[in-house]
């Protein structure tokens, strides 16, 4: 059976991205520069501050 997501539902999708940028110690610079790209990427950069409780 294949794990659960690996995210935290309380936290907003760009809030999830950073704070795994910062666990895998990657500069601010690039991480907010990464955050933004990969949002546009999948589409999410419209709802990325939207929780999933709201």
């Amino acid at each position: 059976m294949p794990e659960p997501a690996g995210y935290y539902d309380n936290l907003t999708a760009r809030q999830n991205l950073r704070f795994y940028a910062k666990l895998y110690d990657i500069d601010e610079k690039t991480r907010e520069k990464r955050i933004v790209d990969l949002l546009e990427l999948v589409g999410l950069n419209r709802v990325s501050e939207q929780s999933q409780h709201g």
